[in-house]
């Protein structure tokens, strides 16, 4: 099959999205498809050099706009060209991409449109908005082309899309899990001891929704548990600067750590034995699912498709929204029984290794393709 793969968005720090739409296209092209790219990759330099010299990549709608900045009409003269000069079989979509939709219309051509999330603001109906009714009105119509899918990456994407369509169900609305292409290289990690001093890991945007301002009332409380711990952040975000300050009497004692972005996942995950991941609003967390595979514990909020990675006190925890009290237990615990610790990263790692490799998103992908032309 020749295959555009388009992705709207690349952030400085890659994010999900992005990530998944790369791995889907290089995983994609090593099963002997031919693969384009669309995409602001230059933007994220971690991301440019991973893309093979075999698989072409247009960055045109973004030459004089920043990522997420592109115009509708900029991503259709975009994907429309590509479609023509490659002639492109099937498109697979990710973001932002109704320009795309209208170019696969007019060349004649399916998409496959991944929703990463969907917007809150897209399925409460409180006021009226003439944007979210034409977002709905376009989606309601694409769901119902027999030459389009939707596609969520978990069953809590699904329904809030459904919600949004004001439907119970509909089969073109399909959940593909997003696969993870370092799974290979995190499940050689040697698996914690968890004795000792604690080594803790946030890896992620710093934005409110992200939950990281509960850092600072978690540091607090496991200083009052008795819980010796180090914390170490990976990230960057809107939010950086009001973190710092909230996280400053342990960053100056040394406990917490901030590490900027880091592409290496090995460095990152070897640096820490259990994640603390207290996102209000999560659709598939990419980082839950590598530190499963590092055989690193997960310890979550949950929201969204988080339930869909972390099974509860066996290969992670997941507690309710808010519960900082909840999640400082749930570290003392595993501080306390370094053998129930070293059972859940095993645990963690199987379940990872069992759902979350690329090679089964690249196929379910593929057979969606192949049923849809």
């Amino acid at each position: 099959m020749r295959i555009l793969v388009a992705n709207s968005f690349v952030g400085s720090g890659a994010g999900g999205q992005e990530r998944v739409a790369l791995d889907l296209a290089i995983g994609l092209n090593k099963m002997g498809h031919s693969v384009s790219l669309l995409g602001p990759y230059s933007h994220c330099e971690d991301l440019r050099r991973r893309i093979p010299d075999c698989i072409m990549v247009s960055e045109q709608p973004w030459a004089s706009r920043s990522p997420g900045q592109e115009s509708a009409a900029g991503l259709f003269r975009a994907a429309f060209r590509l479609i023509r000069r490659h002639r492109i079989d099937i498109v697979s979509g990710h973001g932002r991409m109704f320009g795309v939709w209208l170019a696969c219309r007019l060349a004649g051509v399916p998409l496959i449109w991944t929703l990463h999330g969907v917007s809150t603001a897209l399925v409460r109906r409180r006021r009226l908005d003439f944007r979210r009714l034409a977002v709905e009105a376009a989606f309601r119509l694409i769901s119902r082309e027999k030459r389009a899918r939707l596609v969520a990456v978990s069953e809590f994407t699904r329904v809030r899309a459904l919600e949004m369509l004001r439907q119970e169900s509909n089969g073109n609305v399909k959940v593909i899990r997003n696969g993870v292409a370092a799974l290979p290289l995190l499940c050689s990690m040697p698996v914690p001891t968890f004795t000792g001093l604690l080594r803790l890991g946030y890896v992620g945007r710093f934005e409110s929704f992200k939950g990281v301002f509960d850092f600072a009332p978690l540091c607090r409380r496991l200083t009052d548990l008795g819980v010796p711990f180090s914390l170490r952040i990976y990230g960057n975000g809107s939010e950086e600067a009001g973190l710092r300050r909230a996280l400053a009497d342990w960053t100056k004692s040394g406990a917490v750590s901030f590490c900027g972005y880091e592409g290496d996942v090995w460095k990152i995950y070897s640096s820490f034995d259990i994640l603390v991941h207290p996102a209000r609003a999560e659709w598939l967390g990419t980082s839950l699912i590598e530190s499963q595979a590092a055989a690193r514990v997960p310890i979550a909020y949950r929201s969204g498709g988080t339930p869909e990675i972390i099974t509860h006190s066996i290969s992670g925890f997941t507690l309710p929204v808010g519960d900082v009290e909840g999640i400082a237990s749930a570290i003392e615990s595993l501080y306390r029984n370094p053998a129930l610790a070293v059972q859940t990263a095993l645990n963690a790692r199987e379940r990872a290794q069992v759902d979350f490799s690329l090679e089964r998103m690249c196929k379910d992908y593929e057979s969606l393709f192949r049923e849809v032309l």
